[in-house]
């Protein structure tokens, strides 16, 4: 069944036809050409992170199944990114944070491809850029001292909680469990309680707290970011390449402790069951048609 989109009731469920998935790796891997291409030309370090350093050990490249591609720079290169890119991306592309989209909820950075649209179901009701995306994510210094480190993840948690309340998001209540629930309930609660405070002003206090450490001396150098597992200077430094489709991206150097951190035992592909990928609802790949 096709409806007013063009897109299938499968696809609108979020599980993409083969086609459309591989159509939309292939825009997203016209990102990464152009963010590495920068990368490369102005000297900035980066690496892939989380799915796309797995896709690249298991596969070769795109998990089969996967619908993102992630990047990370610690906070320097990220800073040095962000002020050459918008110059120097492709005309096709756009550069998103709360800076250049006001409307965008992330406390991060989105590479985005001019007409195409990826809606995912929470942000759905957002006015803002929409396109198909390459995630890039800034990776703070945290302390080796146990609990300034416990304190300076708590806060950093609570104010991306605080700044996850304030975006107009839709919580995703369409299973109708218990626990979605009172996770909504309280989601609600939070947006209660943050409703006064300027999205700006949240913004800012987590960005703040992010960057606490980055110019003081820490001799392991761990690092947190946003939704990621804690990880040490070792397992990045110094990156390394490897294949990721038809080209060559870097990668943390070491993948094995890296992997094994976020996934366990990594290597072994999840049950057909168990291969999701985003919550999308609208995915148009047709840079002639969507808008």
């Amino acid at each position: 069944m096709v409806n007013a989109t063009g897109l299938t009731t499968t696809e609108i469920q979020g599980l993409l036809t083969n086609s459309k998935l591989k159509k939309l790796q292939e825009i997203e891997l016209f990102i990464l050409k152009d963010i590495i291409k920068i990368c490369e030309k102005f000297n900035i370090e980066y690496f892939m992170t989380c799915g796309s350093v797995l896709g690249a050990v298991r596969h070769g490249g795109f998990i089969p199944w996967d619908d993102d591609t992630d990047i990370g720079m610690t906070r320097d290169n990220y800073d040095k990114f962000l002020s050459i890119a918008i110059s120097e991306l492709d005309e096709n592309l756009f550069l998103q944070n709360i800076y250049t989209d006001s409307d965008s909820p992330y406390c991060y950075t989105k590479i985005r491809r001019n007409n195409t649209k990826l809606i995912v179901y929470k942000v759905r009701n957002i006015n803002c850029h929409q396109g198909i995306f390459v995630d890039i994510v800034p990776f703070d210094k945290t302390p080796d001292d146990f609990i300034l480190r416990k304190i300076h993840i708590a806060k950093t948690r609570l104010y991306g909680i605080l700044h996850y309340a304030k975006q107009n998001l839709d919580y995703d209540r369409r299973s109708g469990t218990l626990e979605v629930n009172c996770r909504y309930i309280l989601h609600r609660f939070r947006q209660y309680i943050v409703k006064p405070i300027p999205k700006r002003l949240l913004f800012n206090l987590l960005d703040k707290e992010r960057r606490r450490y980055n110019n003081k001396s820490i001799k392991s150098e761990s690092y947190i970011s946003f939704d990621h597992p804690i990880v040490n200077k070792d397992h990045i430094f110094p990156v390394k390449k490897i294949k990721f489709e038809d080209i060559y991206a870097n990668v943390p150097n070491n993948c094995d402790a890296y992997l094994t951190i976020l996934y366990g035992d990594y290597m072994t592909p999840p049950p057909p069951n168990k291969r999701q990928a985003h919550n999308m609802i609208i995915v148009d790949v047709d840079v002639t048609r969507a808008s």
